[in-house]
């Protein structure tokens, strides 16, 4: 006997799954028509905005060209927003002050690059700041000195980090 023929499925059990699925799946779909109607509404008072400005005088594609500029600006903007909420108040810092030594070159994807490279060096002096920092403290407390003998170690392999 094969395995499908082993095991049975309770149909009902089933069904009853299946069925709060379609209930959400039908929820889901409303909503979405909701949403999808409200988006219409706005786009048609866009179109009469953008119409309105045109016949009151704004250049037709300068307007267009700079709405969708503007348009994208303030999305940039949420984005960047969004992305330096979750970062460390110094990583923050730091990476100001690297886009503020740059200038304009860091709106280049070459800037970006640089500034992605420069936040990965100043993560690892950070690194080796804080092991350089623990095997002093080793040494001055006294502590284990089997690990300060380690970290006096260490600290001879390290290069001068300023």
């Amino acid at each position: 006997m094969s395995e499908a023929e082993s095991n049975t499925i309770d149909a009902e059990l089933a069904r009853k799954y299946f069925d709060r699925f379609d209930e959400r799946d039908e929820r889901r779909l409303t909503l979405q028509m909701e949403y999808l109607s409200a988006c219409r509404e706005i786009s048609e008072e866009d179109k009469r905005d953008f119409k309105m400005g045109v016949a009151e005088g704004l250049p037709k594609a300068a307007f267009k060209l700079e709405l969708k500029r503007h348009r994208l600006d303030r999305k940039h903007a949420r984005q960047i927003e969004n992305l330096l909420a979750d970062e460390e108040e110094d990583t923050v810092e730091l990476a100001d002050l690297i886009r503020e030594k740059l200038g304009a070159f860091a709106d280049t994807p070459l800037g970006a690059h640089t500034v992605k490279e420069a936040e990965s060096a100043e993560a690892k002096v950070a690194k080796r700041r804080s092991k350089k920092s623990a095997a002093l403290d080793d040494l001055a407390s006294g502590k284990d000195a089997e690990a300060a003998a380690a970290n006096t170690a260490a600290l001879a392999g390290m290069k001068t980090l300023n």
